[in-house]
């Protein structure tokens, strides 16, 4: 859980600058507890059509071990923040963690 309202989910990749998790905004709607869905399950698209969620609460997380030696999560956050909102980039809503005080 990361600051009680993204669950953190299954990997969906790893790499050299960190972890890419499958997440759920858990504050996006607020009948969130009349949804079927396991919160950690990429639900297919007719599972998702039939318990009623869109996919709309779905969300990228990128983790970096806080023992980085160069750590690249704050620089990429201010990246994406400077050049949004262009077609073609992630649009990213939050930074914790000792990233944030770059």
């Amino acid at each position: 859980m990361v600051k009680n309202q993204y669950l953190v989910g299954k990997k969906l990749n790893n790499g050299a600058f960190g972890q890419l998790r499958l997440g759920r905004d858990l504050h996006y709607r607020s009948n969130r507890s009349s949804q079927t869905n396991s919160p950690l399950s990429a639900p297919s698209a007719a599972a998702a059509a039939a318990a009623g969620n869109d996919g709309d609460d779905l969300v990228a997380i990128k983790l970096e071990s806080a023992n980085t030696r160069i750590p690249m999560l704050g620089l990429e956050f201010r990246f994406y923040k400077i050049l949004a909102p262009q077609r073609g980039l992630p649009r990213v809503s939050h930074l914790s963690g000792s990233a944030s005080r770059v």
